[in-house]
């Protein structure tokens, strides 16, 4: 299968407009706030079938949990173990709230990014600084654009 090379044409800088937590109960109790907050977009030389500008984003992920008290233990003195090595046992969870995300674009492109999860998972063996187990999220990642429209492809 041949695909086209995706050619990143420009770093574009952004600003936060309306921005979210999602939020998750899992079945231990705890209520987990994760964010994939957007460190880069990059414009590529490539439109979506409906004419717009395909962005890449690249994130880092926030995870924060809000634990029964009953639930915590002594931190892991331990240094942190790579994610790979960790040992994680998949949690059920029932999603809180999923929002939609805001960004504006310096070249006038409004992006709207929707995070869900996929997979949560909780260490087996090692806790934070808190005595909390250690939770890594699963996610995929929607994105809108809405670009100017002398920015559109028209086909």
């Amino acid at each position: 299968m041949n695909k086209k090379q995706v050619n990143f044409q420009e770093d574009v800088d952004f600003n936060y407009g309306e921005v979210y937590q999602n939020k998750y109960k899992l079945n231990d109790r705890t209520i987990l706030r994760f964010f994939a907050a957007p460190a880069k977009f990059m414009r590529s030389d490539q439109f979506d079938k409906r004419g717009m500008p395909q962005y890449f984003v690249a994130t880092s992920n926030i995870v924060s949990a809000t634990v029964p008290n009953e639930e915590r233990g002594q931190p892991s003195n331990n240094p942190p173990l790579p994610a790979d090595q960790m040992d994680y046992d998949p949690i059920d969870f029932e999603p809180i709230d999923e929002p939609w995300n805001r960004y504006e674009l310096v070249d006038g492109t409004i992006i709207r990014l929707r995070v869900t999860a996929s997979q949560i998972l909780k260490s087996t063996k090692r806790r934070n600084a808190f005595g909390e187990y250690i939770y890594t999220v699963d996610h995929n990642l929607s994105i809108d654009v809405r670009a100017p429209k002398h920015m559109r492809r028209r086909g």
